[in-house]
């Protein structure tokens, strides 16, 4: 869609004098900066494959903002409506949030306790949430491998190392995770006040999922020592903060550990299912296994 195009039809569902419009980035979504004369917004142009898990965001951010938890406010059109449809594409308005990515190393302790109460306070969410557990984490990626005719003995290394991680965590405790806790769904306000954003991979699985992810430093493709080292130090840091306010969570810290090689299945196979199977060479599929072998042999 032309800017123009995208200003008429903001223009015909909101009553809020919409000026310019701007691109942001792309993901599984669109993203763009909204002005009016005397506000900005942020605009989601959601496309049909992920319709489903976008307006189950919308659910939980509504009731998330009923429980004053800090997250967006979506802006309601001429009819108070949360959403609408134009050309198989759903819109979607938010308040638009000035801030920045926050320091863990600064601000893990506050955190650690936004984290607790968000997973206490979606204990009563009431509508239904898709329940992730092998097949999302483990066996997704395993598939694709397969389709990309990865060499036997690799792909036998993924299995035997998959079900492995999955046997040590699959007794944990299954409740709400936001399910992309990483640094760049929190903003810091210059207030002091950290928001969480985009909950369109919202789910029940493990919680130490959401833990693993926010507590993870380490790059995605190359693996130090000093990486792991500082991973642990937050997750010890966080970890104070969170068990302040939910002391219902009980794991071990190699589950911490296993589960962020799990991030690695799982997000590895999200990547393929949004940008295809191309989008990843034997090199990738060779890199990651390494990354894998070398974290695990940290702890």
């Amino acid at each position: 869609m032309t800017k123009q195009e995208i200003l008429n039809v903001l223009n015909d569902n909101y009553n809020l004098d919409i000026e310019d419009v701007s691109f942001l980035r792309k993901g599984g979504c669109m993203s763009y900066i909204v002005k009016s004369s005397y506000k900005k917004y942020l605009l989601k142009v959601i496309s049909d494959a992920f319709m489903t898990t976008a307006i189950r965001s919308i659910g939980i951010q509504q009731y998330l903002i009923g429980q004053q938890f800090p997250v967006p406010k979506i802006m309601p059109g001429n009819n108070n409506q949360l959403y609408f449809w134009h050309n198989e594409q759903l819109f979607v308005l938010y308040e638009f949030i000035d801030g920045v990515e926050p320091s863990l190393d600064e601000d893990v302790g506050q955190i650690g306790q936004n984290v607790a109460k968000l997973h206490k306070v979606l204990k009563g969410y009431p509508d239904k949430l898709a329940t992730h557990n092998k097949q999302f984490f483990v066996d997704r990626y395993i598939e694709i491998l397969k389709k990309k005719h990865c060499e036997t003995g690799k792909l036998n290394e993924y299995i035997e190392i998959g079900n492995g991680l999955w046997d040590s965590v699959k007794d944990l405790q299954y409740g709400f995770c936001h399910g992309d806790l990483y640094r760049g769904n929190l903003l810091k306000t210059a207030e002091g006040s950290i928001y969480f954003l985009d909950f369109d991979t919202s789910c029940l699985a493990p919680q130490l999922f959401d833990i693993a992810v926010i507590c993870d430093t380490t790059d995605y493709f190359e693996l130090s020592k000093k990486e792991f080292e500082h991973t642990t130090e937050i997750f010890h840091q966080f970890m104070k903060s969170y068990s302040d306010g939910n002391k219902e969570l009980n794991f071990s810290i190699k589950q911490f550990y296993d589960f962020i090689v799990l991030r690695h299945f799982q997000l590895q196979a999200t990547i393929v299912e949004i940008y295809g199977l191309d989008c990843i060479d034997e090199k990738f599929i060779d890199e990651q296994l390494e990354w894998i072998k070398d974290w695990r042999g940290m702890y």
